[in-house]
């Protein structure tokens, strides 16, 4: 299969007003939207149904969850660039595991007609505390065609109570590979002020693969929301300023 398993290291350094940092242990699933039932297949254990220890499950991803995710997907990019992705579909991001799913952020990568090459990546941003989601469409075929993907853009969605709205985001990212890599960037007044990185290796999709997954992270979900909230009290105790969500303080 062309979807695979990534493991690695996500790190996410804070350096102003203060400065923060930390880095954990994790894994994505690499899934192209075509072979999904290939991969719920190789184990009972993974399923597109409710109730398995690991479950892709409509809602947890972007969009209306009454439209096919591809199709949702297709249309986001058409309406932001006026062209319709052609190509396969893939997606980067964390199942439902024993009930549970968080995703701070999700990359849709649209290849073109060939299944070789990136035209556009939908990154899909969730924030935590308000439960809202914004999908960034960023266009790669007007870089030309290349394995590293860069772009620039203003940051749309308040993720963070710790960071201003008025930001820019620089974005990088590798072709998924025998290893991937993504870089995100906010950048404030013209400094660098918050980045954070995945840097991921690939794994095959079997029957052992997918078991051992949840065997070396129980719970892989939970630990992830349990963290947000865990360094959100650390910032608090360092007297990092909080930044009121501009949506709610219009709209009390």
């Amino acid at each position: 299969m062309r979807s695979g398993l990534y493991s690695g290291w996500i790190q996410h350094r804070r350096l102003k007003p203060r400065e923060h940092g930390f880095r954990y242990r994790g894994f994505m699933v690499y899934a192209f939207l075509d072979e999904l039932p290939q991969i719920f297949a190789q184990s009972r254990w993974w399923s597109g149904r409710r109730g398995a220890p690991a479950s892709f499950c409509r809602e947890d991803f972007y969009g209306d969850p009454a439209v096919p995710l591809d199709r949702a997907v297709r249309d986001r990019v058409a309406e932001e660039t006026g062209v319709r992705p052609a190509g396969p579909i893939a997606l980067l991001a964390n199942w439902r595991y024993f009930g549970y799913n968080m995703n701070p952020i999700s990359i849709y990568y649209c290849f073109d007609k060939t299944g070789e090459n990136v035209e556009f990546l939908l990154v899909d941003v969730h924030n935590t505390p308000w439960n809202e989601r914004h999908g960034y469409v960023l266009d790669m075929a007007s870089q030309g065609q290349g394995p590293v993907q860069r772009a620039e853009f203003a940051k749309s969605l308040h993720v963070s109570p710790f960071m201003p709205l008025g930001q820019r985001y620089l974005w990088k990212s590798t072709l998924p590979d025998k290893a991937l890599s993504v870089s995100i960037r906010s950048i404030e007044d013209g400094e660098r002020v918050f980045d954070a990185s995945m840097n991921l290796k690939r794994e095959e999709i079997s029957p052992a693969a997918l078991r051992m997954k949840l065997i070396q992270f129980p719970l892989h979900t939970v630990k992830i929301i349990i963290s947000i909230y865990w360094q959100a009290l650390k910032l608090l105790l360092k007297r990092v300023p909080i930044h009121s969500h501009p949506g709610r303080e219009r709209n009390p």
